[in-house]
């Protein structure tokens, strides 16, 4: 039965899109020329240039992103995690969060389709981004689940309803119930919604939700606690800043293993925060989705795209060597911190924490231990870990070469 909620879930995703394509090509709310787009829907200036950076619906919205995006949907669904975070991680990898605006050909004029393009606008007469399209999208899928639900389990469905009207005291209670979780849910919707968009719908805060769900039905705290650990842990792990307000070390595997993802993925560009840095790891994941777009398609055009602005390619191969040296740093170091005497969770969690700059790890450095438990060898291997991390390795290595000393014009 659930297997095949998860492919009516998985199937109505993919039967959206037509649905969607010919929604947008023959029913826009409004569209304007480009080049007269008003200031607030994509510049400060007071009117945008002609060369406004916009997206087709097609480039995003077509058969194998929906069908990416109904294969998690229909999974989560499936499996006791949250859908909604899921499809926002998976709305980042495939670029699906960019705040570009949507265009489509203006309308016919006497048989004669127009030559210019229009950017289409929402009702309140802004630019209807990507992202907008894509957070729409992810509800209509969700809808597709609900439906999913009602055909699985019609018999409970209708059972229950007309329970309620021959007035059976399970049909309302479970009525009631319904009504009593969903009320406050709608209220804080209604009067926080852009806040809740704002602050919630991201990567950093899918993570912390996880933490907290794993914290609490693995039973080992409270649903405040694990709320406040969570997402405290959560923040100061991802920002680099190891505060700690409880021992994660003793935590559930699944929490811990969040957490060390969450330091190697670090702060935003241009942050003073450790790690890979969040940019960096977008960018890399939207290269390797171009590749495999390059492998399917030889002859496509796929530019890579960080908000409105294009990744010229020499960034996205600096991005991609350094990541590479990265992580074979990273291995390298944890190899020989290994040679001390550590575990190998031990010993991968403490690089981890000493190249992201972030300090308490995991084993014998946890949040409630210091480093001073660490042989010579192991201190020492943590300060190159740092230091490595710290000025992200090239810099380091720079100054190693001896061409560096030679040449005057670097000191």
């Amino acid at each position: 039965m659930k297997a095949g909620f998860t492919i009516l879930a998985a199937a109505f995703a993919l039967l959206c899109v037509p649905a969607a394509i010919f929604a947008e090509n023959e029913s826009a709310p409004a569209a304007v020329p480009a080049d007269e787009i008003s200031a607030p829907a994509v510049a400060e200036t007071e009117t945008a240039p002609a060369d406004v950076p916009a997206a087709r619906p097609e480039e995003f919205f077509n058969v194998r992103n929906a069908a990416i995006l109904g294969v998690v949907e229909g999974l989560t669904e499936y499996l006791p995690v949250s859908s909604t975070g899921h499809l926002i991680i998976a709305n980042s990898a495939l670029g699906l969060d960019a705040e570009t605006p949507l265009v489509r050909r203006g309308a016919a004029e006497n048989g004669v389709p127009a030559a210019a393009e229009e950017i289409v606008l929402d009702g309140d007469g802004n630019a209807f981004s990507v992202k907008a399209a894509a957070d729409a999208y992810s509800i209509i899928i969700q809808f597709g689940a609900i439906i999913a639900v009602l055909f699985a389990y019609w018999k409970r469905c209708t059972g229950t309803l007309v329970g309620v009207f021959r007035r059976d005291a399970a049909s309302w209670r479970l009525s009631r119930n319904l009504i009593v979780a969903f009320v406050p849910a709608a209220a804080l919707g209604f009067f926080f919604h852009s806040k809740i968009e704002e602050f919630l719908f991201n990567p950093a805060a899918v993570a912390a939700a996880l933490i907290c769900c794993d914290l609490y039905l693995s039973g080992y705290m409270a649903f405040p606690d694990s709320l406040r650990h969570g997402f405290f842990q959560a923040v100061s792990i991802g920002s680099t800043t190891g505060f700690a307000s409880d021992d994660f070390n003793a935590w559930p595997s699944f929490s811990r293993n969040v957490l060390l993802l969450l330091m190697f993925a670090g702060g935003c560009s241009g942050s003073t925060a450790g790690g890979i840095k969040i940019s960096r790891l977008v960018i890399l994941l939207k290269a390797s989705w171009a590749e495999l777009l390059r492998t399917l398609h030889p002859r496509i055009i796929y530019s890579i795209k960080m908000g409105n602005k294009t990744v010229d390619p020499v960034v996205i191969g600096n991005i991609t060597r350094f990541f590479f040296l990265y992580m074979l740093v990273f291995m390298v170091l944890a190899i020989l911190i290994s040679l001390s005497g550590l575990s190998a969770m031990d010993s991968i969690g403490l690089v981890a924490a000493c190249m992201s700059s972030v300090g308490p790890a995991f084993g014998i450095v946890g949040p409630t231990a210091t480093y001073t438990g660490l042989s010579d060898w192991a201190r020492f291997i943590s300060i190159c870990a740092m230091l490595l991390g710290r000025l992200e390795i090239f810099t380091l290595l720079a100054i190693l070469q001896p061409d560096f000393w030679r040449n005057k014009q670097n000191w």
